[in-house]
């Protein structure tokens, strides 16, 4: 019994098999222990090398820059990815109390009155209940207390929140934030604006602390088209 591999059309017009190259007979040039394990032993798939005369994406692109996750990502996600943004953690009371979420499309607005842009994704929770409270906090990170993000990341188990355990500071507004963090902001919601898929929430800092010296994390993306 013999083992004939067929060869993809793709890989003959990119130029890695010939298009004269006739067809291999594993059986043919195997020894006969290696032989014998061809014909007998277990089938595990064979990975090929990606290409890209034969890479197909697996799923639509959802528009003209955008890249798929394997793919190199395009000139304008490069470049965007080189536009600098810190590190929060963004909360909000929710119906069963305090919730939040690792932030980094945040931005100051103004100085009189001092206000402070948060992005938030449409698909998140924490926008009905940015807009439900009317307010939002932010915890700054620097590199001590970058830990925090850790579980926000992982799932927790039944019954477990973020804010178990940590050290926490409720405002005269009743905001939560992270007193661990090196700096927080408590804001109270003045605005939004939708921006694709994202809305563009505003507020207005009524309380805020610096905790302890230090410098922010600043983070960089590789693929300014994604998290």
């Amino acid at each position: 019994r013999q083992h004939k591999i067929e060869v993809d059309p793709c890989l003959r017009q990119g130029g890695i098999i010939p298009e004269t190259a006739p067809p291999v007979h594993l059986q043919d040039v195997l020894t006969p222990p290696s032989q014998e394990l061809f014909l007998n032993g277990p089938r595990r798939p064979v990975r090929v090398p990606r290409h890209e005369s034969n890479y197909r994406p697996k799923t639509p692109l959802q528009g003209p820059q955008m890249t798929p996750k394997d793919a190199q990502p395009t000139p304008l996600a490069q470049a965007l990815g080189r536009i600098p943004c810190g590190l929060f953690l963004a909360t909000t009371q929710g119906p069963n109390g305090p919730m939040g979420f690792i932030a980094s499309f945040v931005q100051q607005m103004g100085f009189e009155p001092p206000t402070i842009a948060i992005a938030v994704g449409k698909d998140r929770d924490h926008l009905e209940a940015i807009r439900a409270s009317g307010r939002f906090g932010l915890s700054l990170l620097d590199k001590p207390s970058s830990a925090l993000m850790g579980r926000f990341f992982g799932k927790l188990a039944e019954g477990e929140t973020p804010f178990d355990g940590q050290a926490l500071h409720t405002t005269s507004a009743n905001s939560t934030v992270f007193t661990d963090a090196l700096a927080w902001f408590d804001c109270k919601l003045t605005g939004e604006h939708e921006t694709g898929d994202h809305f563009v929430v505003f507020g207005v800092v009524e309380e805020a602390a610096q905790t302890h010296e230090g410098d922010p994390m600043v983070h960089l993306r590789a693929d300014g088209l994604s998290y």
